[in-house]
């Protein structure tokens, strides 16, 4: 099994109020990301969390219920309560303008209580994202 993460992973999460989880949209969850769910989910603190799935252009090309719905049932898998599922193209930049959407208004909200707000992005395994915090 995977070593943790790097501590500097663990301050990132543990300060930051949103957390972005990264899949790889053409892999689905696989068992390393199940693997980092479970750490996440133990790092404390309260954060509102987002599931980021990238290489997501099939899906959304095909942009119909039946592959939302699997798509929803294979983050669930997770269990880190996500509050949105975020599909995204890295290569082709679509998608990002709906990430943005769903941060700001977190970061906003806790603007105040930080000189700085956080935000933790995972993105271990073929998410093909950050691994560490931003």
């Amino acid at each position: 099994m995977p070593s943790p993460p790097p501590l500097q992973v663990f301050n990132a999460v543990s300060g930051s109020p949103v957390g972005v989880f990264m899949i790889d949209g053409r892999e689905g969850v696989t068992p390393l990301d199940r693997h980092f769910a479970r750490w996440a989910r133990r790092v404390p603190g309260d954060r509102m969390w987002l599931v980021l799935v990238n290489k997501a252009e099939v899906i959304m090309a095909a942009d119909d219920d039946e592959s939302m719905h699997a798509l929803h049932a294979d983050t669930m898998e997770l269990g880190l309560n996500a509050d949105e599922t975020v599909l995204v193209s890295a290569q082709n930049g679509d998608g990002l303008s709906q990430l943005t959407t769903s941060v700001i208004p977190f970061i906003d909200s806790h603007a105040e209580e930080r000189e700085r707000a956080r935000i933790a992005i995972e993105g271990f395994g073929g998410g093909g994202g950050a691994e560490g915090g931003v």
